[in-house]
């Protein structure tokens, strides 16, 4: 009963989330616009990143303390410090450190979708149309970088 109750809110949840994920792009008619989305995107996903950091190193800081404070009699969060809250605060520390690494680790996402949306939004600044002369090869447009020589 309890794995298809969890079933059924895992269920419950992923099809409100993952809709929420999908980006409407139709409404975005020229590519300074979709440059300037591209960029909100960018700064969201770089915020979120040194959040989640921040907060990892925190708590990673936090749990080690408490963690330590058991073999050296004093910590950040250690209260008096009895031989059977002992076992539990090294637990508890180090459930707190792991918790925090993990949030360091999943930080690194947010800043390769921070890097990655920036480039997208330097590309679509410049797009162009394949054609060699007067000639054009292919009409749809195609992200393009442009080197000028002058001489």
């Amino acid at each position: 009963m309890k794995q298809a109750l969890f079933i059924l809110a895992f269920v419950f949840a992923t099809t409100y989330i993952l809709p929420a994920q999908m980006l409407d792009t139709s409404a975005l008619n020229t590519q300074q616009e979709k440059h300037k989305m591209y960029l909100k995107k960018a700064k969201n996903n770089r915020l979120a990143g040194w959040v989640m950091l921040g907060a990892g190193l925190g708590m990673t800081i936090l749990g080690a303390s408490q963690s330590l404070s058991n073999f050296s009699g004093g910590g950040l969060l250690s209260g008096s410090g009895s031989s059977s809250s002992a076992s539990s605060s090294n637990s508890e520390g180090s459930f707190l450190a792991t918790c925090g690494l993990v949030s360091m680790l999943g930080s690194i996402p947010c800043f390769i979708g921070g890097g990655i949306n920036k480039r997208k939004a330097r590309l679509m600044l410049k797009q162009d149309k394949l054609s060699i002369g007067n000639k054009v090869l292919y009409k749809a447009s195609y992200p393009a970088v442009a080197i000028t020589v002058s001489f």
